[in-house]
């Protein structure tokens, strides 16, 4: 069912997600670039707050939002960590969050495949790690903008913490999915397996 919510959720993933890839992949070309990739950023994030309100307040939650809401927020947030290594974004910090996410998405798909409850719950280390990568991603898109203006608006040790942190929240939360995974999953014999 396409709700309100669900179409900005899909206008996020449709729209928001290529444009900031494009802007992104030519920060170079235009001092205004890095600002314009900043700004579809945070339009985005702002939305993502938009679509959830109206989700709750017109009562508009569905399976379908609960799936794409958060694949919206993934997908942006991957590519400024895929995209942002060449410009100063740790490898294995992009590695820990790619890895964890796609530890997601297998826990994900072998809880349908076995037939379990693959209902889609975020813990709330899952928030507080979304949260972390956002502000982390917010930081390093903002010191791009700033930097390529000649001026740095903040210290590195600033972004250093911002990644530790991003790091200990997905190293955390990704442990705890898989607790969580291993206590739905109660073995892998398919029930239509079963004697």
């Amino acid at each position: 069912m396409l709700t309100l919510a669900n179409l900005i959720t899909l206008f996020r993933i449709i729209v928001l997600v290529p444009a900031f890839v494009v802007a992104f992949l030519y920060l170079d070309s235009n001092p205004l670039m890095p600002w314009i990739a900043f700004s579809i950023f945070t339009f985005a994030a702002i939305l993502d707050a938009v679509d959830g309100f109206v989700a709750r307040a017109f009562h508009q939650k569905t399976h379908l939002g609960a799936f794409l809401d958060p694949l919206a927020d993934k997908l942006l947030v991957t590519l400024v960590y895929i995209l942002g290594v060449r410009h100063g974004i740790p490898m294995y910090v992009t590695a820990l969050v790619v890895s964890r996410d796609l530890l997601i998405v297998l826990g994900w798909a072998s809880l349908h495949y076995f037939e379990r409850d693959a209902e889609i719950r975020p813990i709330l280390l899952s928030k507080l790690n979304t949260a972390c990568q956002f502000v982390t991603a917010s930081l390093i898109l903002l010191d791009i903008a700033t930097t390529a203006g000649g001026a740095r608006l903040f210290p590195p040790p600033i972004l250093t913490y911002a990644f530790h942190l991003t790091v200990l929240t997905t190293l955390t939360s990704g442990v705890a999915y898989v607790a969580v995974w291993s206590k739905r999953m109660g073995g892998f014999i398919r029930p239509a397996e079963k004697i």
